[in-house]
């Protein structure tokens, strides 16, 4: 049984019928109370659930595979966070049913686009085919210690877009299930995309966290996240957006429903910070924040 609340709840009480609980947060209070479950005689993990931020597709996949693991053998689990726990225990739930009706429910409750865009991520990589249930159940050993961030931050950059350039299908679920005895090897596009993609990271840093893609005729607006916009504007980075952008017309990968095909007359780049990208991208699919109009 999976259970959630705030992180201001009675631990004496949860403590009595807890085999689990899960604080999902990184502040102070949150070390305080897990050591007070550990004193309370009951097991307690800390998973680090930032306010204004969504830890990487494969942390995330992992934390649900690791919730099941623990609900399979009978267990009570109990999730606070600072949302009371809803962003984690519909990340478990679309494991098992992807349902864009959960997300829906649960958008206006979210504190960052970003955790909506983990979410909706996950909705993607089920319409792409992926068995989410045994991808998050081989993740599970990376769900408290990250795992190869890179490597799960390209496949997010990938499901950015993979609804409005039909040649990246499959490219992100590659990406995740590389190390899977049962996954089909990359397209020709999504090995030369994957690697024009990783190019725009000056420093392997992760520097690049959204891709919010605004087309409009033949002109393409590009607003992208970038974790350091206060360092130095992310000029360098923006120059590589456009870049990228320009050569996936070169490789013919071409708008959705676009009739004529071809690339881009106009591309321009904008950084901005990462919510902000989120927001653009996904905030008015599920009707929670304003800014420019998405796909």
């Amino acid at each position: 049984m999976l259970l959630t609340g705030g992180l201001e709840g009675s631990a004496l009480r949860r403590a009595a019928f807890a085999d689990i609980v899960l604080v999902a947060s990184e502040s102070l209070e949150a070390v305080r109370r897990v050591d007070l479950y550990r004193r309370l005689g009951v097991e307690a993990r800390l998973y680090p659930l930032r306010v204004d931020d969504s830890p990487h597709i494969g942390s995330l996949l992992g934390l649900a595979g690791w919730i099941h693991s623990e609900l399979r053998q009978g267990k009570v689990i109990f999730v606070e966070s600072f949302d009371g726990g809803a962003f984690i225990a519909v990340l478990a739930s679309l494991v098992v049913t992807p349902s864009e009706r959960l997300v829906h429910m649960v958008a206006d409750k979210l504190s960052s686009p970003l955790q909506l865009r983990s979410l909706h991520h996950v909705l993607l990589l089920a319409r792409e085919g992926v068995n989410l249930e045994r991808l998050s159940l081989s993740l599970r050993t990376i769900a408290f210690t990250g795992g190869d961030a890179a490597r799960f931050e390209l496949a997010e950059n990938l499901l950015d877009l993979v609804e409005l350039l039909p040649c990246l299908s499959r490219c992100a679920a590659s990406i995740l299930q590389e190390r899977e005895p049962y996954r089909q090897p990359p397209s020709w596009p999504c090995r030369i995309v994957s690697e024009e993609l990783k190019s725009i990271d000056l420093e392997s840093s992760g520097a690049v966290r959204v891709l919010a893609p605004v087309p409009k005729a033949h002109e393409l607006t590009v607003y992208f996240g970038c974790r350091f916009i206060d360092r130095d504007g992310c000029k360098e980075e923006a120059s590589r957006v456009i870049a990228f952008f320009k050569r996936l017309g070169e490789l013919e990968c071409y708008l959705r429903g676009d009739p004529r095909g071809g690339s881009w007359g106009s591309v321009k780049a904008y950084p901005v910070f990462p919510e902000e990208a989120a927001c653009i991208r996904y905030g008015k699919v599920y009707g929670v924040c304003d800014g420019e109009q998405p796909l």
